[in-house]
């Protein structure tokens, strides 16, 4: 198609209006690239694209893309786009269809006018909703049997606030299958190291860096823990450096004030 035929009431919908500009401005980009593909508003096997594709395919970025929202959303490999106008669609390919037979009807009164749908339509909000309420029951079921990715569980241990879920989104899963490599060499120690880094308080100015969500860290593990380690060696005291005798007695105590005012060299104890 080269022209999109959207209803004025799609832009007054729960779905359109609860979703941010940035997520609006995606998913006319989409909408526009499915239109001229004809897909059916799905949009197949995308799941694993670069950056650079979606760019030079959609007009979007990757970093857009991931932010799933009721407009659009990933289910499995495939990004679906709501409210796309596959009847419409239907209407254009049978008419380009008919052009080429030079609008003949058909011969057999039983032959479908339309063509069949080559993609399914979007499913429904309250359709995704359902699906991933199941998704997550079966991830919990997987929990319950030890099923779980012992590093997922690591990671999730580094913060309280990340506990829960106890598994990765579907946003999150991707990256941490990117950097998978670099969570699998982290020895035990590594991982008390950055748990330790992340529950301190840095002061104003402290160089070191602390991710402030799960996504931010699954991107960046190797920088969390070049700054872990460095914040950890300065909490250990010096080599070489003694710590001061305390002082054992308020004799002591007196002595030591006497020597510093200057009046003298410290007294015996057995005078």
């Amino acid at each position: 198609m080269i022209w999109l035929n959207i209803a004025v009431s799609v832009a007054r919908s729960p779905e359109y209006i609860g979703s941010e500009p940035t997520q609006r401005s995606t998913w006319f980009s989409l909408m526009a690239y499915c239109a001229e593909q004809e897909n059916g508003g799905v949009i197949r096997d995308c799941r694993f694209w670069k950056d650079r594709r979606w760019q030079q395919t959609a007009a979007v970025t990757l970093e857009e893309v991931n932010e799933s929202c009721d407009l659009f959303w990933f289910d499995g490999a495939d990004l679906h786009v709501a409210f796309y106008p596959v009847n419409r669609q239907l209407q254009v390919e049978a008419g380009r269809a008919g052009g080429i037979k030079g609008g003949r009807p058909p011969k057999n009164p039983s032959e479908k006018p339309f063509p069949e749908p080559l993609q399914k339509p979007s499913p429904k909000p309250e359709d995704k909703i359902r699906e991933e309420m199941e998704e997550k029951r079966e991830c919990g079921d997987t929990h319950a049997r030890g099923g779980l990715d012992p590093l997922v569980s690591k990671i999730k241990s580094l913060r309280n606030a990340w506990k829960a879920p106890a598994i990765l989104t579907s946003k999150e899963l991707p990256i941490f299958e990117a950097n998978r490599s670099v969570f699998e060499c982290f020895t035990d120690d590594d991982w008390d190291v950055q748990r330790e880094y992340l529950a301190a308080r840095l002061p104003d100015g402290h160089p070191g860096w602390q991710p402030r969500s799960l996504i931010q860290y699954l991107d960046n593990p190797s920088d969390v823990m070049g700054h872990a380690q460095g914040w950890k060696a300065k909490q250990r005291p010096q080599a070489g450096q003694a710590k001061p005798a305390p002082i054992q007695s308020q004799q002591d105590r007196s002595d030591l004030e006497e020597f510093l005012k200057g009046g003298g060299f410290l007294k015996s104890k057995s005078a």
